[in-house]
């Protein structure tokens, strides 16, 4: 008598991914409009492979495979192959995830997203830690400066009686944490902008406009527009603590950007 079977059986599991591997086992019970536990419990147990079909019967012992349910067997297997990391340990592995060298923004991104899974973050959402200013200083960038630019030297702005403790501070903060370093002599210079928050701190900037930025050849990259990142960024949760992390000049460059505080 003939038999009919299921099409486009799935290969067994692997070791790889228990829940990627269960995930398609679904979608398999779905396309073959699979409702039925017991078959569940049957087709999963034969798809599944010898080995994994061992562990579970090491798992339930000393129950029988006939004698647990489908999901009691996808639970035991879950914890056996993807056990929940601490949160801990997996915000310490995304905050070290840099990008890798020829690794593309998408590509990085996605990466990110799957390290995030364990985090407890909600939704999408971006934390600047120390870990991230690191890694964003190792990568320099280099700035294409005009043929004929002129060093330019500006004198520094006076700042607000009231506002100096805070700018020293923030300075001082800046330079323990390697975004800015001292110096005596310089050809280049821009003056300090001081921008006071809305929580009282302040925010340390440079004026490049009278100086740099003269002398930049502009990017012909094609930046999005503000209507753009807010229909991509729609839904999601953005937590900074501080500054968001900059990028490293290269270091021939470096004097370019250098700021005059007193």
């Amino acid at each position: 008598m003939a038999t009919r079977g299921f099409p486009n059986q799935i290969p067994e599991f692997n070791g790889s991914s228990w829940s990627s591997w269960v995930g398609r086992l679904q979608f398999y019970f779905e396309a073959n409009n699979i409702t039925d536990p017991a078959l569940k419990r049957a087709n999963l147990l034969t798809l599944c492979g010898e080995q994994t079909y061992d562990t579970v019967c090491a798992l339930i012992q000393p129950s029988t495979p006939a004698a647990v349910s489908y999901d009691d067997i996808v639970a035991a297997l879950q914890k056996h192959y993807d056990p929940r990391p601490s949160e801990v340990y997996s915000r310490a592995r995304f905050q070290r995830r840099d990008q890798l060298e020829g690794e593309t923004v998408s590509a990085y991104i996605a990466a990110l997203k799957k390290l995030a899974a364990h985090c407890n973050f909600g939704t999408l959402t971006t934390t600047a830690t120390g870990q991230e200013r690191e890694a964003a200083s190792s990568a320099n960038t280099t700035m294409l400066l005009l043929g004929n630019a002129q060093p330019r030297f500006l004198k520094a702005r006076p700042v607000p009686f009231p506002l100096r403790t805070s700018v020293e501070k923030e300075l001082d903060k800046l330079e323990q944490q390697g975004v800015i370093e001292p110096t005596q002599h310089s050809q280049w210079a821009t003056p300090l902008v001081v921008v006071r928050k809305k929580n009282g701190t302040i925010r340390l900037c440079g004026g490049y406009r009278s100086t740099v930025n003269l002398a930049t050849k502009a990017s012909s990259y094609p930046l999005p527009t503000p209507e753009e990142v807010f229909s991509i960024l729609r839904g999601t949760s953005l937590q900074h603590i501080g500054p968001h992390p900059g990028v490293s000049a290269a270091e021939g460059e470096r004097i370019s950007g250098r700021i005059t505080d007193n």
